[in-house]
This record gives C-alpha cells, sequence and structure tokens, in this order.
C-alpha cells in the first residue's frame, strides 16, 4: 500500500513543480518547500 501512495504523490508533487516553474515564481517554491518540511516534522514527532 505504501508503495501505492507513493505512486500517487509523484503527479502531485509534479504539479507543484511545473505549476511554480509556470508561474515563475520563487515565493511558490519556498512555500512549497515549508509546507514539506513542516509535513515532515509533524510526521517524525
Amino acid at each position: 500500500m505504501g508503495a501505492g501512495v507513493g505512486l500517487a504523490l509523484i503527479p502531485f508533487l509534479i504539479v507543484i513543480v511545473v505549476g511554480a516553474f509556470m508561474l515563475g515564481g520563487r515565493e511558490q517554491v519556498e512555500a512549497a518547500h515549508e509546507m514539506i518540511a513542516t509535513e515532515g516534522d509533524e510526521s517524525e514527532a
């Protein structure tokens, strides 16, 4: 089941990255990194 979840997240991450590049906004990229970092901290706790 873990592999399925990982495969499901891949397109989601691609959409975020492509969207950030299309907008040409580094702020969106930084915000995405902060979201990922926050989620990682929560999962570790």
